[in-house]
């Protein structure tokens, strides 16, 4: 099992400052909010070594011409969800997944320039993978919240 940690207000602060401006200097994010540099840094690098946050560019899909964003919830026989999820996470289209309780088993987002290749996706990728029994596909309108932007409340 993770072992689960506590954040506490200036910890929750530092990752906010950081969520806006991931660039921010020590420095900057330091003097924003009346901590010395020394602290900020000594909080992040146990954020960072205990793997609460992690640094990386998030890519907007619709910035770069992939318009199509969609949800494929699926049904898997039993015994195969291992292998079923070994190998949707292997597909490029594949940005996001989580395996579930309900309908359905697992639950992929993915992202595409056009409704063509999510169609040829669903008809040729999805069909492929080992143990799928069922797919429903839901098209995704708009997104209001990104992953990566969020950060629970301070618990100490």
């Amino acid at each position: 099992m993770m072992k689960r940690h506590s954040l506490d207000h200036a910890d929750y602060e530092i990752i906010r400052e950081l969520q806006e401006n991931s660039r921010a200097s020590m420095q900057k994010i330091a003097t924003s909010l009346g901590y010395s540099k020394g602290k900020v840094y000594k909080r992040l690098n146990r954020l960072l070594k205990n793997g609460i946050v992690t640094m990386r560019a998030i890519v907007d899909p619709y910035t770069v011409g992939y318009d199509m964003d969609a949800l494929i919830m699926l049904r898997v026989k039993p015994g195969f969800m291992d292998r079923a999820t070994n190998a949707l996470v292997e597909l490029d289209p594949v940005i996001w997944l989580g395996e579930c309780s309900g309908a359905y088993d697992t639950v992929v987002r993915v992202v595409f320039r056009d409704k063509y290749e999510l169609a040829e996706f669903v008809k040729n990728e999805i069909a492929k993978v080992p143990g799928v029994m069922s797919s429903e596909t839901m098209v995704l309108f708009t997104v209001r919240k990104w992953p990566g932007v969020w950060i629970p409340k301070p618990t100490i």
